[in-house]
């Protein structure tokens, strides 16, 4: 028995390559999910005014407003803080890692994902009981990596 729209859960893909937005969007349709699509970060808020998403997977590079800054802008919302983030990312260096989580991220998926990899990460994230105080266990941790120090406000799941 399919689930009505109604029931379904809601995704938002934030990605300015439409090849690449319509990949992601149809995979994730497949699998049952309700997917709304931004171009950019700026966009991305402006959907977030009308629907609330069990989650946002989104492309770091973009114009207008890249990956980060939305993660820190939803962070940043009351409204809207503890809705989980997943970055899409082709960088592989750790401190870009490093900038995404302390930018609030969730967690990464580098590109070119698997389908099953990118389906159980999402799965996994939308699983992510929200009342068991997942917000409040967040501790800040300081990180110095190539000379840097990242505050990173994460929970025990997050950094392992």
């Amino acid at each position: 028995m399919e689930q009505s729209v109604v029931d379904k859960v809601r995704i938002l893909i934030v990605e300015d390559e439409p090849t690449q937005a319509m990949k992601l969007q149809f995979i994730l349709q497949q699998s049952g999910y309700a997917v709304s699509v931004a171009n950019n970060g700026m966009h991305a808020l402006e959907i977030l005014r009308h629907e609330r998403p069990a989650l946002v997977i989104s492309d770091i590079m973009m114009p207008v407003m890249h990956g980060y800054e939305l993660c820190r802008a939803l962070r940043a919302d009351e409204s809207l803080k503890d809705i989980s983030i997943i970055l899409l990312t082709s960088h592989s260096d750790p401190t870009d890692v490093l900038h995404g989580l302390e930018s609030g991220a969730d967690t990464f998926i580098a590109k070119p994902y698997h389908t099953k990899q990118l389906l159980g990460c999402v799965q996994q994230m939308i699983a992510k009981d929200h009342t068991d105080h997942e917000q409040s266990a967040r501790a800040t941790i300081d990180i110095t990596f190539e000379g840097r120090k990242y505050s990173i406000r994460s929970s025990r799941q997050q950094v392992l």
